[in-house]
């Protein structure tokens, strides 16, 4: 059944949906505050740039994502930036919902959670991705 499978195919990348309250957003008292999406450790860290600027980031600094569709290895590759230089992606086994998510134009942000400088590269820099909350009202 083509439209089953579709439906199943789609919704199975789409955890985060679920857990989302009624507005779209965590938080009471139309404070709309951002919610936590996911927590990893960068993947590929030690084939790209991040070990040159590892002295350079801190705690709480914004991340850029970016889907790379065309990456031969996985249309679902999601890029992670600090300002022009790349870092490298988010964990493939974690990346399928990000990638749905920004494609779709929803108000992601990401930020270094923790720095540890005498560890493992694939274990130097904890990312933290939010759904961005609109303080608006």
């Amino acid at each position: 059944m083509p439209g089953r499978r579709h439906f199943l195919k789609f919704f199975s990348g789409l955890p985060f949906y679920l857990v989302l309250p009624k507005n779209g957003y965590a938080g009471t008292n139309n404070t709309r505050e951002p919610l936590l999406l996911d927590n990893f450790y960068i993947a590929g860290f030690q084939f790209y740039d991040g070990e040159y600027c590892l002295n350079k980031l801190i705690k709480q600094d914004l991340l850029l994502l970016k889907n790379e569709p065309d990456n031969k290895y996985d249309p679902y590759a999601v890029e992670i930036f600090s300002g022009s230089t790349k870092l490298g992606y988010v964990p493939r086994l974690r990346n399928q919902s990000i990638s749905r998510m920004l494609l779709a134009g929803m108000p992601l942000f990401s930020t270094v959670e923790n720095i540890q400088q005498d560890v493992s590269p694939w274990e130097a820099i904890n990312v933290a991705v939010y759904l961005y909350g609109d303080n608006n009202g």
